[in-house]
């Protein structure tokens, strides 16, 4: 997992990783977070019981595709 930068944290306590040039939003690691936690949600609505897939399965498909979209969309402002 990659390490977290603090507000004032110095440059050289920064990992390497974090130093690249983020040129896109997928170069993110909030947006990788977010994928994984889609593809994790996706995994789960699955093994709902079958008498609650229908009232969360599209609740919660919805919004773990609204986090990644909300993270493009916000890099897009700059």
């Amino acid at each position: 997992m990659a390490k977290l930068e603090m507000r004032n944290s110095k440059r050289e306590d920064m990992p390497i990783a974090t130093l690249a040039p983020v040129r896109d939003f997928k170069d993110l690691v909030a947006w990788k977070l977010a994928r994984t936690l889609r593809i994790l949600i996706y995994v789960l609505v699955k093994k709902l019981p079958r008498e609650e897939r229908f009232a969360l399965n599209s609740q919660l498909r919805r919004a773990a595709q609204s986090i990644g979209a909300n993270i493009a969309e916000g890099f897009g402002r700059y």
